[in-house]
């Protein structure tokens, strides 16, 4: 059976020995080499908090299981005055990691070099730099518990700009989405955290899901992005129909209700819905809506829609749409068109009724917020709030008379706990 080893560490005097406890290291080890290797980390730690010039002894081998090491931590340094070239690193940056930020050197705690160098790193890296190397040289003692380094940047001779964007899993993913909605595109400064954040977006469509983060091949002088899509079934039917004749007039009559919805059937990306409901009270409903997002590759839809409303053989209802959207992210689209509604009195008597035929016209404005839930089946949607104006007139037979619209639809998830919302 393999005995574990167990780590001593001790410092040059009590107080050193307090500060080695409060770090925090592991004492239990399966072989000598995780032990040794423990050592090295203790003293990167010690570094990192302003102990550069900790010194630690051979170690000692006190019994068959413990061993035991002596590290001298030394003298303590709390600051640091790095010196940089400002004609490379922009001072708004510095000033997210420094409070203390000069012409040409800014302070930063010693114990915060590891993370702000780490944090400069990744926006130039942001910007088009991916192999960045960032380093402190010339480090020297510049008074009691003060040093100063120079900060040396390392960048590729060009900026990384992506070359090709290949669609992986889903070869005929439409062209259109991955220009005006995702918004990537050859061309792009290459930045790999806004193209994750852009591809999240993916999981709200309704035909097509991300299978797995995004993926980028560096080559000498190209950078080829991959995107991961999955095409996922959408298109719905549900419906009952049954044919009889209508009394009166002997003409064939469809009772029941039919819902269908087909989405992305031709790649790209459209929607089609019909609806047709014919009840015993003889009401008949019946609605189409078509919508064509980006339509010929550019950045507007179209929207529209067909809806018709007959009671018996009293009167109809037919409201007519056509829309133009654009979607200015994933989240936001405004719209703009123009809605006509049109009522018929299908009555062939003179007598007095309060039906009358009449006909609205409208121009029409609509904004559309949307927040979804990624990978909420149930409830793709957190909530969303639709605003829509319409300015036009009414006209009957007797008068014609200016109107507006206002409809406004808020919609809200609360979720209070991974299983309850409301």
């Amino acid at each position: 059976m393999c005995q574990n080893l167990t780590l001593s560490v001790i410092g040059h005097d009590i107080m050193e020995t307090q500060m080695i406890d409060s770090l925090g290291y592991v004492k239990t080890h399966k072989n000598f080499s995780l032990l040794s290797s423990q050592i090295d980390t203790l003293q990167k730690k010690l570094v990192s908090i302003g102990f550069l010039e900790n010194e630690a002894s051979k170690i000692e081998r006190e019994n068959d299981s413990t061993f035991l090491v002596k590290i001298h931590l030394k003298k303590k340094y709390n600051t640091i005055y790095i010196y940089y070239n400002k004609n490379i690193l922009d001072l708004k940056l510095l000033n997210l990691i420094s409070s203390q930020v000069f012409s040409d050197y800014f302070i930063l705690p010693i114990d915060q070099v590891e993370e702000s160098l780490r944090f400069i790193n990744s926006k130039i890296s942001n910007k088009g730099y991916p192999f960045s190397k960032l380093k402190l040289s010339n480090i020297e003692i510049a008074n009691e518990g003060v040093l100063k380094a120079t900060l040396i940047l390392n960048l590729e001779n060009q900026i990384r700009k992506i070359n090709n964007v290949t669609i992986k899993g889903y070869d005929k993913f439409p062209k259109s989405f991955l220009k005006h909605y995702l918004h990537i595109k050859p061309g792009q400064i290459f930045d790999l955290n806004l193209v994750k954040r852009k591809t999240e977006p993916l999981n709200s469509l309704r035909f097509a899901k991300q299978i797995k983060s995004p993926e980028v091949l560096f080559t000498k002088d190209s950078t080829s992005l991959y995107i991961y899509i999955e095409k996922t079934k959408s298109n719905t039917f549900d419906g009952f129909l049954g044919f009889g004749t209508d009394e009166k007039t002997n003409a064939l009559d469809f009772n029941g209700y039919l819902n269908l919805n087909l989405v992305n059937n031709l790649n790209y990306g459209e929607s089609f819905s019909l609806q047709y409901k014919s009840t015993q009270n003889s009401q008949k409903l019946f609605q189409a809506d078509l919508g064509m997002p980006y339509f010929l590759n550019t950045p507007i839809g179209i929207d529209l829609q067909l809806h018709i409303f007959k009671q018996d053989s009293s009167f109809n209802i037919v409201n007519q749409s056509v829309k133009a959207h654009y979607q200015i992210n994933p989240k936001h689209k405004i719209y703009t068109g123009i809605k006509t509604v049109e009522s018929n009195n299908l009555q062939n008597t003179t007598s007095i009724s309060s039906i009358s035929d009449y006909k609205s016209n409208y121009l029409t404005f609509a904004y559309l917020y949307t927040n979804p839930q990624y990978n909420q089946l149930l409830f793709p949607l957190n909530s969303s709030l639709h605003l829509e104006t319409g300015l036009g007139k009414r006209k009957n037979a007797s008068s014609t008379q200016k109107q507006t619209q206002l409809n406004i639809n808020v919609f809200k998830i609360l979720n209070f706990n991974q299983t309850n919302s409301l």
